[in-house]
């Protein structure tokens, strides 16, 4: 089924860590929030991973 997209115009910014945030000590531990979201991230991930999963099956 052929699908026809007549325009798309995107306008993106990019900003480094480094520019959007102050500058830390590169020693600094990572903060409890940002620890939180990637503990989310991954419980996310490992979910996702399972209910995905065919065990038994040669897919």
């Amino acid at each position: 089924m052929p699908v026809h997209i007549d325009e798309i115009h995107a306008d993106v910014s990019v900003q480094s860590r480094g520019q959007a945030e102050e500058p830390s000590s590169g020693g600094e531990a990572p903060s409890s929030n940002e620890q939180e979201r990637w503990q989310q991230v991954e419980r996310r991930a490992r979910a996702l991973a399972e209910r995905t999963s065919a065990w038994g099956f040669d897919d």
